[in-house]
């Protein structure tokens, strides 16, 4: 059912319902549809309309006018009317509405990523299809197909499938299809990439990090305490300013990030988080003050003294020589934050401190981090107590 946005009666329109009668008829050598509209639909007190055809009267002509006269009164209706026929209604006419209908409940990034997913990976198969059409067959073997191309973990896969589903459910609650075939598709699949867990475990150890802090130099140094020891993901580090900083009160406020070059004033988690700040980053943060290159940001790239694009350009030109230069194997810069994370465990620090240090918004986020790195087993056993003595 759809509602009619123009005409004075707030009425549910049913566009089975709307023609009364049609007919063919010929009028200086064209053939022309004459219908007239029930009552309930008729819009400007026109109650009869006519329309020219543009197809020559003949015989022929007219047989085949006749067997789609409804369908041609009931789209004229419409297109004039500004209303959409459920039964012609495309996956592409509803796919950014259904998109943006939540578009203010979820981070910008995360808004954004779902948009580059229709466009790249659904839009290509789906776009030109009527709603109507799309059927669970047709969704299982795009899933097959991307799954089989792309290698898509489990993880990254459902996000794809939810943005699809964020569209045919749009369509099912607006009463453009009976079901929702998604509900048939099963998202479980044996062919998912399976995560690196050795690569996800990785850190650097208190020695390894002794050790890169000594021999950093510069701004690089600095950047690495506040990163080693706030455990603060890459690009909330690369958005951070002198402003955000409390010197008095020690603690940092983390408000923004920058992903893709672009500066948000959001996080991850689209929350404001406030965390200490430790002394040895209060210290070394006052004493790079002086030698800042920007009065705005903390760490701005030397070129433009605005953040960086992302960190790519700081891994290639200092992160990897330096840990070169110390034989450490390269565990990527985001690894600081595992180091932070799971060092901080290995002292007894409670994961509420660690929560709100990391600001995950859930204490089971960070739970579930423990759990998938072997620090905490899925029934809260600690393993550690293994070798407690020893």
């Amino acid at each position: 059912m759809l509602k009619h946005k123009k005409q004075a009666l707030n009425t549910e329109i049913n566009v089975n319902e709307i023609i009364k009668s049609q007919r063919v008829f010929s009028k200086n050598g064209k053939l022309y549809i004459d219908y007239r509209i029930n009552f309930n639909y008729v819009i400007n007190d026109k109650e009869r309309i006519r329309f020219s055809t543009g197809v020559l009267d003949s015989i022929i002509n007219k047989q085949k006018l006749e067997k789609e006269v409804y369908s041609l009164a009931l789209k004229h209706y419409l297109d004039n009317n500004g209303i959409k026929n459920p039964n012609e209604v495309y996956v592409k006419d509803i796919a950014m509405d259904a998109l943006n209908e939540d578009k203010d409940n979820r981070a910008d990034d995360t808004h954004e990523d779902y948009i580059r997913i229709y466009e790249k990976y659904i839009s290509p198969i789906f776009s030109e299809k009527l709603i109507t059409n799309v059927k669970a067959k047709d969704i299982k073997a795009w899933k097959n197909s991307l799954l089989n191309e792309k290698q898509l973990s489990k993880s990254r896969f459902t996000k794809y499938y939810r943005t699809l589903n964020f569209i045919i459910k749009y369509a099912y609650i607006n009463e453009y299809i009976d079901k929702n075939p998604m509900d048939l598709v099963d998202k479980r699949s044996k062919i998912f990439k399976q995560p690196n867990s050795e690569s996800s475990m990785k850190y650097y150890s208190k020695d390894e990090v002794k050790l890169i802090i000594e021999n950093a130099k510069g701004w690089f140094k600095t950047y690495l305490i506040t990163l080693f020891y706030t455990g603060m993901r890459c690009g909330e580090s690369l958005a951070l300013k002198w402003s955000d900083l409390n010197f008095e009160k020690n603690i940092i406020t983390i408000q923004r990030s920058v992903r893709h070059g672009t500066v948000r004033n959001t996080t991850k988690t689209g929350i404001t988080n406030v965390i200490d700040m430790a002394e040895p980053v209060k210290i070394a943060l006052s004493n790079y003050y002086d030698e800042a290159l920007s009065d705005e940001w903390i760490f701005p790239s030397p070129l433009t003294l605005l953040p960086y694009w992302s960190p790519k350009s700081i891994i290639k030109s200092q992160l990897k020589p330096l840990l070169n230069s110390l034989n450490i194997e390269y565990k990527t810069l985001y690894a600081t934050r595992h180091s932070f994370a799971s060092i901080m465990v290995e002292n007894n620090v409670p994961l509420t401190y660690i929560q709100k240090q990391l600001g995950h918004k859930k204490l089971s986020t960070t739970m579930d981090y423990y759990i998938k790195n072997g620090f905490v087993n899925e029934k809260g056993r600690d393993e550690r107590i293994d070798k407690l003595y020893f």
